[in-house]
């Protein structure tokens, strides 16, 4: 049977394969695994998770290392809805 993955499974699939040549890269993503499983599957953890980014955010709003700036991340915008008549 022939199956035809969507994009990002085939980048899963091309990602793991080669990380398993590579042993420090797969340990890397074995390692996140272990850490993505934790935090998700503890609210007390993904709180933890949240606070300390928020701190890690401040701190770099405060030494100027990070711009903020309304829409600065967006590519484009959408039109506004407008009467067809």
């Amino acid at each position: 049977m022939l199956t035809i993955h969507c994009l990002a499974h085939r980048l899963q699939l091309a990602l793991i394969a080669s990380s398993r040549e590579v042993i420090h890269v797969h340990h890397f993503f074995t390692k996140l695994t272990y850490i993505v499983n934790i935090v998700g599957a503890s609210c007390k953890h993904n709180e933890e998770l949240k606070n300390a980014q928020a701190v890690e955010i401040e701190h770099m709003i405060a030494i100027d290392e990070l711009v903020t700036r309304k829409r600065m991340n967006q590519i484009g915008t959408l039109q506004g809805a407008s009467d067809t008549r």
